[in-house]
């Protein structure tokens, strides 16, 4: 099994969708430097950091399944000039 298949597994299907609400409403770009923001390894690609922090704001209190929710602890994390 290969890093990306572990990963995969890890990510629930809520997490995923989630992210990707984000990563689409906010214009993540493919590339690096957004998960140093969300207190991630840099070394994580962006889509990748934004679907790791859902899952761990998932497990850390299920009030984050709410996408209002979610977005606004979203938004306090990443640096305004980094949002649309």
């Amino acid at each position: 099994m290969n890093l990306l298949q572990s990963w995969s597994k890890w990510i629930s299907p809520e997490a995923e969708k989630l992210a990707r609400q984000l990563v689409v409403k906010y214009q993540v770009r493919s590339g690096y430097g957004v998960a140093i923001y969300l207190d991630l390894n840099r070394g994580f690609e962006n889509h990748w950091a934004v679907e790791i922090w859902v899952q761990q704001m998932l497990e850390l209190d299920s009030q984050y399944e709410s996408f209002d929710l979610l977005d606004k602890a979203f938004v306090a994390k990443i640096p305004n000039d980094m949002l649309p």
